[in-house]
């Protein structure tokens, strides 16, 4: 039985295999890195096997062979551990002869290619066999051994007639390449061999002294034709110049991180929203009745017998509340205007509904003042209803009015104790 964290790295490299092949390289890329992390911590050496496989032939088509070599590498090192596993190793090293012949060291892809001919002599897989001859075959005809390359092209070519058919794209290629070798003769030295005798090391002298005696000494010395030389010379550093070495995998698995702790701080940060969201719908909850129960005192008949006589300071006092919270609410927007161009010309990765801000939650300190404000403005209205004299006509009018004053009040409270909630919010988002 698999465990989870395995089922976790296999599901990864299924999910990265399909959104490369739909073209998502760096989706397909953070999934490999994750599966590499998670391997770290428990040891499965045919996982680590398929994850540094996936890896290698990922950058290998980025065209960074460097990194691909240093993961295909590691799949070696996992031989030790675990020698059972066979065929992985066959992989790995056609893997890494394809690499090495694309930069140009036609040996020592030969020799991962030898290598992985004698793990398959145990096994009976057709189509690794045809690929390993057909790899042997090409790395011989790069080094101008045509007979050995003659040898293992036509086994290739035998193999994919009985296994793929004649029609197979595979066969056809293969029928092309020993076609091309036979009309090649044995003694003709090929460009690439050339490169690697002449440029591994420094260059030889350009001049070669005579060795007759009748010479003199000005002329002691021949000049050679060194124009194709310079021209090999200039087409490997080309070579070279197409393969860029790039910087090494620390700075994705930086990245990574990084995502991933921020990914751990959303998840928090909604958490608990939604623990105080659900204080503020109570908090809400009891304010609503409190404001039925002030509504149907107003509406008693006991109370309209006895009508405001101060209203009119009443009525003044709730204006100037209101006074004081528009220019307020008129001073914080200024404000906000300017911090939204400030935020909105940072690029974040983090984005968090501005819903859950806005409903963020408040401190019961803050809370219970402002209630204690609104609880003191109602007794105060309560006292001057019950000291009125005017008729039962202006009853019902005063106390609409004064009611529709304070719904509108509390309502500005609440706005102004989210926006505060939001600006702090901001403010730590900014550093």
């Amino acid at each position: 039985m698999l465990l989870k964290s395995e089922i976790l790295v296999l599901n990864w490299n299924k999910k990265a295999l399909e959104l490369k092949n739909e073209g998502k390289v760096r989706e397909s890329l953070i999934l490999f890195l994750k599966a590499e992390e998670i391997l770290r911590t428990f040891p499965s050496v045919k996982l680590q096997y398929l994850t540094y496989n996936n890896l290698a032939c990922h950058f290998e088509k980025e065209k960074s062979y460097n990194r691909a070599i240093s993961y295909l590498a590691m799949c070696t090192k996992l031989k030790d551990i675990d020698p059972s596993c066979k065929i992985l190793n066959i992989g790995v090293y056609l893997n890494l002869s394809a690499i090495k012949s694309k930069l140009n060291l036609h040996e020592a892809a030969l020799n991962h290619a030898l290598k992985a001919h004698a793990l398959l002599e145990t096994i009976q897989n057709s189509c690794l066999k045809t690929i390993c001859y057909y790899s042997v075959a090409l790395e011989y005809e790069y080094l101008t051994k045509i007979p050995f390359a003659l040898h293992y092209y036509k086994k290739a070519f035998e193999i994919s007639l009985t296994f793929f058919g004649p029609s197979h794209e595979i066969t056809e290629k293969i029928r092309f390449s020993l076609r091309f070798c036979k009309e090649k003769p044995s003694t003709t030295v090929d460009s690439l061999c050339i490169l690697r005798e002449k440029t591994s090391y420094s260059l030889k002298r350009s001049k070669r002294f005579k060795t007759s005696r009748n010479c003199h000494k000005e002329d002691n010395y021949e000049k050679t034709d060194t124009k194709i030389l310079n021209k090999l010379i200039n087409w490997r550093a080309k070579t070279r110049s197409e393969s860029p070495k790039l910087n090494t995998s620390k700075n994705l698995r930086q990245k990574f991180s990084q995502l991933s702790q921020e990914n751990n701080r959303s998840a928090a940060i909604t958490g608990k929203l939604e623990e105080k969201l659900n204080f503020i719908s109570k908090e809400l909850a009891s304010l609503n009745g409190k404001l039925s129960s002030i509504g149907c005192r107003f509406e008693g008949e006991n109370e309209e017998k006895s009508l405001p006589m101060k209203f009119n300071n009443k009525m003044n006092a709730a204006v100037k509340i209101q006074k004081a919270f528009r220019e307020y609410l008129k001073r914080q927007q200024k404000k906000l205007e300017k911090t939204v161009k400030f935020v909105e010309s940072k690029e974040r990765d983090l984005k968090v509904i501005p819903f859950f801000l806005m409903n963020f939650d408040v401190t019961r300190a803050s809370k219970r003042s402002f209630t204690y404000a609104n609880n003191f403005a109602i007794r105060k209205v309560e006292k001057k209803v019950q000291t009125s004299r005017e008729g039962p006509r202006n009853k019902k009018k005063t106390t609409k009015g004064l009611l529709e004053s304070i719904i509108f009040i509390q309502k500005y409270i609440r706005g102004f104790l989210q926006r505060q909630k939001y600006k702090k919010l901001q403010k730590a988002q900014k550093h």
